[in-house]
This record gives structure tokens, C-alpha cells and sequence, in this order.
């Protein structure tokens, strides 16, 4: 395990805070996942196929909202 400090301004205070023997635990086993288990991941894609981007270029691409 390791111990810092750490200072920290707050702006609301105007002032520094520090805190002193912060021990920091580096052999926490449990990773953390970005993304939960049952969440499914998806094939689909969004992006112009290539043959339509080259005849697409010239197009008009304004778009006009109801008013």
C-alpha cells in the first residue's frame, strides 16, 4: 500500500484542502467493467457505404425544420 497527500483548491471557499495519509489500496483484485455483462454489443453500422459517398458529394444537404 502506498500513503500521499493530496491538496485540492476549492473555489467556492476560496481555499486549499488537503489531505494527508491517504492510503491507496494498488492490489484491489475486482476490476471495475466500463460496461455491464448483459449488455449486448452491436453489428450495425451507420456509415455511408462507399459507393454512395462519392455521388452523395454534390448533393444539396440543407435541411428545413418545421417552423
Amino acid at each position: 500500500m502506498n500513503s500521499r497527500a493530496y491538496r485540492v483548491f476549492n473555489e467556492r471557499t476560496k481555499t486549499m484542502m488537503e489531505s494527508i495519509n491517504v492510503v491507496i489500496d494498488d492490489k484491489f483484485l475486482e476490476k471495475v467493467q466500463d460496461v455491464d455483462p448483459d449488455v449486448e454489443t452491436s453489428d450495425t453500422h451507420t456509415d455511408v457505404p462507399e459507393e454512395e459517398s462519392d455521388s452523395n458529394s454534390e448533393r444539396d444537404d440543407s435541411i428545413t425544420l418545421p417552423g
